[in-house]
């Protein structure tokens, strides 16, 4: 007779995520998962494929909301001012709690210097990888309108916008606080303006 699911895993995911971003992935063990969690071992390995697998889907689950928070409004936006209040959102005064842990890719990156995984590390790199293509596509659509200073390299722009996220959840992880990096994020948005034709 097969076991009876006690979990829902949808839910087990976002609590995975949330336990990986705060804990790490070497440091947050079979027994971790068990008790913050609430997956059995059994549950673990038979239907995560184990540790490493219940983090892929939470990096995943990740994944498809950093998509629809970060990728898509530079991807929509009409303006590169859509830069300053993404990076304004990055220090306001809400889940302070939750941000002081960084980001969940950011740390992924981080740990993976020394876990060299590439099936963990493919989820930060094809989410900043977006990051990077629509602030280009962004970039080249405002030059076009002549919004943008035609000396702003886009590729360029692309790879700074991609450092802002990764140092913002670098610092506010460091510190263990979500508006560490708010004199970060003022000089970052300060550049960005910068890039306007009319600054």
């Amino acid at each position: 007779m097969p076991r009876k699911k006690n979990y829902v895993r949808e839910e087990a995911i976002l609590k995975a995520r949330e336990a990986f971003r705060r804990n790490g992935y070497l440091n947050f063990g079979i027994k971790n998962i068990e008790e913050q969690i609430g997956l059995g071992r059994f549950a673990i390995r038979t239907q995560f494929d184990g540790k490493e697998g219940l983090f892929e889907e939470a990096l995943r689950s990740y994944q498809v909301d950093a998509k629809d928070f970060i990728i898509a409004p530079i991807a929509n936006a009409e303006s590169i001012d859509v830069f300053e209040k993404m990076l304004i959102r990055t220090i306001a005064p809400v889940n302070l709690d939750s941000r002081k842990y960084g980001c969940l890719f950011v740390n992924t990156l981080a740990e993976n210097i020394s876990i060299h995984n590439p099936n963990i590390d493919k989820f930060p790199a094809e989410h900043y990888q977006g990051v990077k293509s629509a602030t280009i596509d962004l970039i080249k659509r405002e030059q076009s309108l002549g919004k943008v200073k035609s000396c702003i390299n886009p590729e360029d722009a692309g790879d700074f916008i991609v450092g802002c996220f990764l140092a913002i959840g670098l610092i506010n992880r460091n510190a263990e606080d979500g508006t560490a990096a708010e004199g970060y994020v003022n000089i970052a948005i300060s550049t960005v303006k910068s890039w306007k034709e009319n600054s």
